[in-house]
């Protein structure tokens, strides 16, 4: 279970706590991008209160790590290019 990640802007390590084991993860590990993934936004809970329920999590292009977005927020990430970037910085294709 992951339990901290770095700053939006740049993620260092990705702190991990299993039921027998605690270790960082570091950029290059082949685990470290489906765990810093894995890491919901820590106001999560009060950002889908203040939009009764109606929001879902994308990945910043910069940092990968996941943030709240309303469809409003959604529709621009997806239509405004940072969706793209993502894929880019990961190295996957649309």
């Amino acid at each position: 279970m992951p339990i901290a990640a770095g700053s939006l802007l740049e993620v260092a390590a990705v702190a991990y706590r299993s039921e027998s084991d605690n270790f960082l993860i570091y950029p290059g590990d082949p685990d470290f991008e489906s765990i810093l993934g894995s890491i919901l936004p820590f106001d999560w809970r009060q950002e889908a209160w203040k939009a009764c329920g109606d929001y879902c999590f994308v990945a910043d292009s910069e940092s990968g790590l996941l943030r709240t977005a309303t469809p409003e927020e959604t529709r621009e990430y997806l239509e405004g290019g940072e969706y793209e970037e993502r894929l880019a910085s990961i190295g996957d294709e649309m």
